[in-house]
């Protein structure tokens, strides 16, 4: 199974503005690749209709999960990414993974809100791309304590997580840090953890932003891979958009030696 993991730098929260980045990065990437994987995205906030109110932002998600759907058929590849919308409730995530043939899986969960007791098992999505499996998971999951189990016995080939985290004071006040290395040195921690736990290999991709008016320090960017025993297979510096190609074979699980894609 070839993946690509591809750091992104989105500077809109426009759809098809993402989309378009997006259509462009998976057309560099494609050749020789199942499946191409980007971080967590931040969509656009609710937007005003002309009588008056907000709408809500089901439409944003629909329409990015139908443009990946599209880009997937247009260049023959399985393509993973996360959204997250701001509203007024709570912040709402998803994460999905488009095949050639269409969007298929879609999960959504509210930030900061755990699910952990809704039932006794937590299944993963999965996408099985080349000839290899793939588990997906979005950073809050890595709290779970059924995540781990989940994994084991779905037993896929390498668990894969787009992330956004940034610097925002939000994030400071979560995890008790106050710079960015800081916050992913807790959170490569996580990673970690999860891969001893779950034995399996967990590879996960970091998004790279501006920061934002209302004082949001931009996402920090990274790629970072950690192998069954939780050791460190790649661990990218912060800002970087280069992409890795990890070639993992299904028999052995081997990660054959990554490459950075220039």
């Amino acid at each position: 199974m070839e993946i690509v993991l591809a750091p992104v730098r989105i500077e809109t929260g426009d759809t098809r503005q993402i989309a378009h980045i997006l259509a462009e990065r998976v057309n560099e990437l494609s050749a020789e690749t199942d499946l191409v994987v980007f971080p967590q995205i931040r969509l656009g906030a609710f937007s005003f209709d002309p009588r008056g109110g907000r709408s809500g932002t089901a439409s944003l998600s629909q329409t990015f999960s139908d443009s990946i759907s599209q880009i997937a058929s247009r260049y023959g590849v399985h393509i993973v990414a996360a959204t997250l919308e701001r509203a007024e409730s709570s912040d709402r995530e998803t994460i999905l993974a488009a095949a050639p043939r269409g969007v298929v899986a879609i999960r959504t969960r509210h930030a900061g809100v755990s699910d952990s007791g809704e039932t006794a098992r937590f299944e993963p999505i999965s996408v099985a791309a080349g000839d290899g499996k793939a588990a997906l998971a979005l950073r809050a999951d890595l709290d779970d304590p059924r995540l781990a189990l989940g994994l084991r016995e779905a037993r896929p080939d390498v668990l894969i997580v787009p992330m956004r985290l940034t610097g925002s004071p939000d994030e400071y006040r979560r995890i008790a840090v106050h710079n960015p290395p800081a916050a992913l040195a807790g959170l490569r921690s996580r990673l970690a953890e999860m891969a001893r736990t779950a034995r399996r290999r967990v590879a996960a991709v970091n998004a790279i932003g501006q920061d934002l008016p209302d004082g949001e320090c931009g996402p920090c960017g990274g790629v970072f891979v950690y192998d069954p025993q939780g050791r460190a297979e790649i661990e990218q510096s912060l800002y970087k958009e280069s992409p890795y190609r990890l070639r993992i074979d299904p028999t052995t699980r081997f990660l054959h030696r990554p490459s950075v894609i220039e």
